[in-house]
């Protein structure tokens, strides 16, 4: 469960978008429920995964962990992933202990107002807005004119002395129940509305401050549809949708079981597909797919419930370590062939500069990298393998790396031959 304590005694009262009062929805049990009454159909698809906040400060927390996140509302959307399991999904991650943001959609912009003054300001202006309390100020949520964009920014002068930070489609922004490094939690004061069309509009005095530029190629309102959910993609985002979905197609196709007995191993081949495909995406994310696979596979299979074929997909599919098309020898061929400058940077201020720990960094990174920079499991015997080393050197190396805090050791492993190889994690945070 997640602990945290609330550092503003007085929240501001205010309605969320039902006309309930704020502070119906609980932060202290944070589900699936929970989070479909904060956001609703429309806002739970953009949802997104980050890291939790560290406390040592290295980590805000604010940090997307879902690869291709900028394209994932449009994907759940036209692969028909439902809200439900969106938030089932955000919940499970949200009780482990991290934060979550909404990926800010066509024709919105968000204002981030840092400081208490620029909050009230804001405020002010524009009180029917929805707005959601920060560590150090609210964040400001705006329709924008139809055809009309605003970049992200920093530090944008809106008045005399008056600064916001702009985020708009192509950003995201941490929401609740999420946990600052601080140890405050964000909260709704006045929550958003049903869909990003019934938002206020951006007043224009703001409009102008922030240089907002027209588009004539594109006026829609935003979430202006006669379905429920409309694409928000460009025409090149929704060929690359289509693709993405033919891809599936073509993945069921191909591993589907030939003849009975082989429903098990096919499977797997199909998570090792979906893995090429969609990245190392939550499992719960692939069931739609598995769903499909499974009826398509029922007149070559013996075995008929469609919950013995998902729970084997739940079992194999954190135990796929390579997708479809990778293997451990052309990460081990990448990694030499093309090291990445921030593994050799890291092994250099280590002061780990020798041609073998610049290749042991190097192939430490690819695996991580490979595994969206989750826990990955090296072996001293595999390292010293691919660096071409004796396995002193490549035991020692990983010792001083965890030592210099360039990789953290999550699990030792096994020592005798044909034990499970340690579990390691990149502890440099990107950008560093």
């Amino acid at each position: 469960m997640r602990k945290a304590t609330k550092k503003r005694e007085e929240p501001r009262p205010g309605l969320n978008a039902k006309g309930n009062e704020r502070g119906s929805v609980s932060r202290s049990a944070t589900s699936t429920e929970t989070l479909l009454a904060l956001y609703g159909e429309y806002w739970a698809m953009q949802l997104v995964r980050l890291t939790s906040a560290a406390s040592n400060g290295r980590d805000p927390g604010k940090r997307v962990i879902d690869r291709g996140w900028k394209s994932k509302p449009d994907i759940r959307r036209m692969t028909h992933t439902s809200a439900l399991s969106v938030a089932e999904l955000l919940a499970i991650h949200v009780e482990a202990g991290g934060n979550v943001g909404l990926a800010i959609p066509v024709g919105v912009v968000v204002l981030d107002a840092d400081t208490s003054g620029a909050a009230e300001y804001l405020d002010q202006l524009a009180p029917a807005a929805p707005r959601q309390d920060t560590a150090r100020g609210a964040h400001f949520w705006f329709r924008l004119p139809p055809g009309v964009k605003v970049a992200n920014r920093t530090r944008v002068e809106i008045d005399n002395g008056i600064h916001v930070d702009v985020k708009s489609h192509g950003g995201q922004c941490v929401v609740e129940p999420s946990i600052h490094a601080s140890g405050f939690v964000y909260e709704w004061q006045r929550t958003l509305p049903d869909t990003p069309a019934d938002l206020p509009l951006l007043p224009e005095k703001l409009l102008q401050a922030l240089g907002g530029t027209r588009e004539p190629r594109d006026t829609r309102e935003p979430h202006e549809a006669s379905e429920p959910y409309e694409t928000e993609a460009t025409p090149q985002q929704q060929l690359e949708l289509r693709d993405i979905e033919s891809d599936i197609a073509a993945a069921i196709a191909e591993t589907l079981p030939a003849r009975h007995g082989e429903r098990h191993c096919k499977l797997f081949e199909f998570g090792r597909r979906l893995k090429a495909i969609l990245g190392d995406v939550p499992v719960l994310e692939c069931r739609i797919h598995v769903v499909e696979w499974h009826r398509q596979a029922l007149p070559f299979i013996h075995t008929k419930p469609f919950e013995d074929s998902w729970t084997d997909f739940l079992i194999a599919w954190p135990r796929i370590r390579f997708a479809y098309g990778e293997s451990l020898d052309v990460l081990v061929e990448r990694a030499l062939a093309r090291p990445d400058p921030a593994a050799l940077d890291a092994a250099r201020v280590a002061g780990l500069g020798s041609p073998h720990m610049l290749k042991l960094a190097a192939l430490c990174f690819e695996l991580a990298r490979a595994r969206d920079f989750k826990p990955f499991r090296l072996s001293v015997r595999l390292a010293a393998r691919s660096i071409k080393c004796n396995e002193k050197t490549a035991h020692r190396g990983l010792l001083a790396f965890v030592s210099a805090g360039v990789l953290r050791l999550v699990e030792r492993g096994e020592q005798h031959e044909g034990g499970k190889p340690s579990v390691y994690d990149w502890a440099v945070k990107l950008g560093e």
